[in-house]
């Protein structure tokens, strides 16, 4: 995970994507994972694919705000504006419960 982050940060996506879903293969479950993942697919504009790690992400952890707002900003890019607006809604209810 954290070199996949890394190399994303470093404008690797490609390279970054390989590691991401090797955390994957080794815990399915990871959140994080899949979060990152959605993350370097989106910087290689694989927006359906980012999306559905996105989603994915989102699943794996309810209370999770941070694949909301990406998933926001991958469907806007597709035009999937009313998609958009609920990804950015549940991101601010979750935020909001964070900061209660």
């Amino acid at each position: 995970l954290n070199l996949g982050t890394l190399l994303i940060q470093m404008g690797d996506a490609e390279g970054a994507e390989h590691y991401l879903l090797r955390s994957i293969r080794i815990d399915p479950e990871f959140a994080q994972a899949h979060y990152r993942l959605g993350i370097a697919l989106e910087k290689l504009e694989r927006f359906e694919e980012s999306a559905g790690a996105l989603e994915r992400a989102a699943s794996l952890d309810p209370s999770y705000p941070d694949p909301h707002w990406a998933l926001a900003r991958v469907l806007r890019r597709t035009g999937d504006r009313e998609g958009a607006a609920r990804a950015v809604n549940r991101y601010r209810e979750l935020k909001d419960a964070e900061n209660r």
